[in-house]
């Protein structure tokens, strides 16, 4: 055994145990890498919600919307049930495809896994609020995110430390009749 590794009949094709430029195993790898390149560079790159130009007179074709939803977002939406679903918010909600893909975007964002029922969600409350433009529902996202740091910076979703009580931020009532005991027995 002389101290070598054993490589069978096989010349061996690393230096310190890294592949080195003139040996299979680097070119393999960089082959793959430039293949992994080039799939990265056809992937469809993702638009942002301003440069998508929906038909704001809602005549476009509902299979074309589907389909640029599909791509924007990465949701399949090719069941009856799915397709109802984005056809609910055109029709009968009356949101522009601008907004469906507002909502997909603030859904990506916010959402560990996106989904329909996310979406669905979004433009349910902004329904509720009668949010119809993305100015509005832009101001409505920096509203609630305002919120959110304030409510964060006031300790209102943080867990008490070590030192701190759980009850901590409530007020001990004690009614005026035991003060008034309280304060004779002290003198």
């Amino acid at each position: 055994m002389n101290g070598k590794p054993l490589t069978g009949n096989r010349i061996r094709e690393t230096v310190d145990g890294n592949p080195t430029p003139n040996n299979t195993i680097y070119t393999k790898l960089e082959e793959e890498e430039e293949e992994k390149e080039n799939e990265i560079e056809n992937i469809h790159e993702t638009k942002h919600i301003s440069e998508i130009k929906p038909d704001q007179n809602n005549n476009s074709n509902p299979d074309q919307e589907i389909l640029v939803f599909q791509n924007y977002t990465g949701i399949d939406l090719k069941g009856d049930g799915r397709k109802s679903t984005y056809q609910k918010w055109r029709t009968e909600w009356g949101f522009s495809q601008e907004m469906i893909m507002k909502a997909a975007e603030l859904t990506c964002q916010l959402a560990k896994i996106p989904n329909l029922q996310y979406i669905d969600k979004i433009l349910d409350g902004w329904m509720a609020a009668e949010i119809r433009t993305i100015e509005a529902a832009d101001l409505a996202i920096k509203r609630f995110k305002d919120l959110k740091h304030e409510r964060k910076g006031l300790g209102v979703n943080k867990k008490p430390s070590k030192n701190e009580s759980l009850y901590s931020e409530f007020k001990l009532y004690v009614p005026p009749e035991e003060i008034d005991a309280l304060k004779r027995k002290e003198v």
